[in-house]
């Protein structure tokens, strides 16, 4: 591994993400003193290789990370464009796009390039597990011991941010107990946060489930979202084209393969940099 290419990472993320050596403590979730040595380069070698991989996952940009570059596709400019009026209006939207086409990508690129952005992560959490990790994104170590103080610790930190903006990526995992915080959040910083989720079009018949059956914070939601979700544009076999070109395949053969492989995988980014990968090595 190279040491020096994860310190210069860590340092931007530092300068351009987290505003402070202990804000990042918070973020990457790794002891003050471990950073502080990490960036005077370990000169005694206390820092174990295993934290020097995961600080080098944890800070590796979006764009050109393994040498792979963001190639900017309808569904990247759509979606940007999204977050950038949200961020600016303090809004509310769900953003729908399939699997494969550059969700996630887009959003952490986002919340890397624009300040008081911040990326979370969904999943199979608990209620003190979510608002752990909005904390940790936000740089935010919470100190409560309820569940109440610990979101409004969240809610007064982000009403202190210029145009704060909250990404929930992969949000339709997460548990109906969960569901009901964006509600609570929504209404604590309504016209102060942006709030932006995404996820795969299953939201879709779960929001509907939901309301049929009149479960709780539902209809609270789905009108806090306007009743309705954006819906990206699908990627397309340009698109893929353009993500080939963008990373190193030019040779006309070469790209006729990897768009007719991925025409039939419903043009599925991660196959197609798989494909591209491949052929470049």
């Amino acid at each position: 591994m190279e040491k020096q290419r994860v310190i210069d990472q860590l340092k931007r993320f530092i300068e351009k993400k987290a505003g402070s050596q202990n804000k990042a403590s918070t973020m990457l979730k790794v002891g003050k003193s471990t950073i502080s040595v990490m960036l005077q380069g370990d000169p005694d070698g206390k820092v174990s290789e295993e934290m020097w991989r995961e600080i080098d996952a944890k800070t590796k940009p979006a764009s050109g990370s393994q040498g792979w570059n963001i190639v900017e596709t309808r569904a990247f400019l759509e979606m940007t464009t999204v977050m950038e009026d949200v961020q600016e209006d303090a809004g509310c939207t769900w953003i729908v796009g399939e699997a494969g086409s550059g969700k996630s990508t887009t959003a952490r690129h986002y919340a890397e390039q624009n300040p008081n952005a911040h990326y979370v992560l969904c999943g199979d959490m608990v209620r003190s597990e979510f608002l752990g990790e909005v904390g940790r994104s936000i740089g935010r170590k919470l100190t409560s011991s309820s569940l109440r103080s610990c979101l409004m610790e969240l809610v007064e930190h982000l009403q202190s941010e210029h145009l704060p903006l909250l990404i929930f990526d992969e949000a339709d995992k997460l548990t109906d107990g969960v569901f009901n915080y964006f509600v609570q959040i929504y209404n604590h910083l309504e016209d102060r946060c942006g709030l932006v989720f995404l996820s795969t079009s299953s939201i879709e018949q779960r929001m509907q489930r939901g309301l049929r059956g009149n479960k709780r914070g539902y209809a609270e939601f789905n009108s806090r979202l306007g009743r309705k979700f954006f819906r990206a544009e699908p990627i397309n076999s340009q698109d893929v084209y353009a993500v080939c070109r963008g990373n190193g395949i030019s040779d006309e053969q070469v790209l006729a393969s990897i768009i007719q492989d991925a025409t039939a995988y419903d043009n599925d980014l991660r196959r197609v940099k798989k494909r591209v990968k491949a052929e470049r090595n």
